[in-house]
């Protein structure tokens, strides 16, 4: 889903209020906040640390369900 709208409209609120209301133990909810400063590192790691391992290389979702993750900002300005 995406959700667009001019700047501080509450669009990022409307989305942490509804994952607040529906996170349980199958289903859990990641916010990833991007900025210029921001590393595909970085936002790699933020989502893997939600993940569970499965080999060397290999990622799967969380054991006890679902994981939904909201990137925040993804209107990035040019370099």
């Amino acid at each position: 889903m995406l959700l667009c709208g001019p700047t501080g409209t509450g669009k990022t609120t409307i989305i942490k209020d509804y994952c607040g209301k529906v996170e349980n133990a199958s289903l859990q909810f990641l916010s990833v906040v991007l900025s210029s400063r921001s590393t595909c590192k970085q936002v790699s790691e933020q989502i893997e640390s939600k993940l569970d391992k499965k080999g060397a290389r290999n990622v799967i979702g969380p054991k006890n369900g679902k994981l939904i993750i909201h990137v925040d900002d993804i209107n990035m300005p040019l370099k």
